[in-house]
């Protein structure tokens, strides 16, 4: 219940102009292990494989709002431990085209999957692909919807790309001010 009131309180300050985005240096991998920390136990108990991997060229530290980068990995990987029986869950991160402060993320996993059909739905407020799928495995038709919005407030994108049975891979990309490596270069 709890969940259900914070993503519609989420959804009512991002619809009303409300959300102020950060900008404070934070360390990359670590809000990516916190994530990952909080859906460990859930997928250990499904005997799902929940992994991350950072490129070797992206930076360690950014400039931006790593409150709200956690709140988007937070509803992409619950939803896909949510929405996986058995294989893997795995956060992929890269630089975009060489550009150190512009970043991809890539939540895939092994999971039911989506048609292509269901993947135009998924983005909308309060849109639930299959009523028995809510049922099943709760929610609102928010969260999706959250995150798309909080991507875009941080001048990203996000798409999706699935295969019912096959699983799915959320993906979208954040430029970031700076990164660490801004912080050597003098007179920035």
């Amino acid at each position: 219940m709890l969940r259900i009131l914070n993503d519609i309180l989420d959804y009512s300050k991002i619809e009303a102009g409300y959300v102020d985005l950060r900008n404070e240096w934070f360390d990359l991998a670590m809000t990516v292990q916190e994530v990952l920390d909080l859906y460990s136990a859930a997928a250990k108990d499904k005997g799902i494989l929940l992994t991350s991997y950072v490129e070797r060229d992206v930076p360690k530290l950014f400039l931006g709002d790593s409150l709200r980068l956690r709140q988007i990995l937070i509803n992409l990987v619950g939803n896909a431990v949510k929405f996986t029986h058995e294989g893997y869950v795995r956060i992929k991160i890269a630089c975009v085209a060489g550009c150190n402060t512009h970043i991809k993320f890539c939540v895939s996993d092994s999971g039911i999957g989506i048609s292509a059909e269901d993947t135009a739905k998924l983005f909308v407020s309060f849109m639930q692909i299959d009523n028995s799928n809510t049922r099943c495995y709760g929610g609102t038709g928010l969260g999706l919807a959250i995150t798309r919005r909080l991507v875009k407030l941080m001048n990203g994108d996000i798409y999706v790309e699935s295969q019912l049975g096959q699983g799915s891979e959320f993906c979208f990309d954040i430029p970031f001010e700076q990164t660490e490596n801004d912080l050597a270069t003098p007179n920035r």
